[in-house]
């Protein structure tokens, strides 16, 4: 589910507290909000409930499965204070049984893309990604290791360009369907 963000902490903030409001699944307020989220918004909501934490002191828990079983056991009674769905059948469906306070909202669009890691020339990475979506993309790359260079290449690793990058994170544009080859460096 990609999000570009140009101030991270003030956009997650006001994202999350949208959610918050607009898709509560209708149990009471405490100083804590227990969070159902779809198995593939795991990372983005850790980071979330960590921002919103560090800014609003509500502490949050977080629990992940699958949009369906999470549904299910908020049909059985779970006490959950919001849910963060893969689609909105789920949503839609506790909204029609009068389990939510609010209609359900798309929160995001998601975009697939592809990538490959192999190991490159001079010690270096090669990486490939494929923007699988009918639109545009515009993504940030956030890497664990200090990078010392990151490069455009054509599809047989000649580097094109180099890339701008700040604190390991490279910002990355696709067309529609695009497949683009990068060479990275790191320290």
């Amino acid at each position: 589910m990609g999000v570009s963000r140009a101030k991270p902490i003030g956009f997650f903030s006001i994202f999350f507290i949208a959610v918050l409001i607009l898709v509560s699944c209708g149990q009471k307020q405490t100083d804590k909000l227990t969070i159902a989220a779809a198995a593939n918004m795991q990372f983005a909501v850790a980071e979330l409930t960590k921002v919103f934490s560090e800014q609003t002191g509500i502490e949050c828990e977080t629990v992940t499965s699958s949009s369906g079983k999470l549904t299910a056991q908020i049909i059985e009674g779970a006490p959950f204070d919001v849910l963060l769905s893969a689609d909105m059948k789920f949503p839609e469906e506790l909204y029609k049984r009068g389990l939510t306070l609010n209609e359900p909202l798309v929160y995001a669009y998601g975009n697939l893309i592809l990538w490959t890691l192999k190991p490159g020339e001079e010690e270096g990475i090669t990486m490939r990604i494929w923007n699988l979506a009918t639109d545009p993309l515009t993504t940030k790359m956030h890497f664990n290791h200090s990078l010392q260079k990151v490069a455009s290449a054509t599809h047989v690793e000649t580097e094109i360009s180099t890339l701008p990058f700040s604190k390991n994170v490279v910002s990355i544009r696709f067309n529609q369907q695009e497949l683009k080859t990068f060479c990275l460096r790191l320290k």
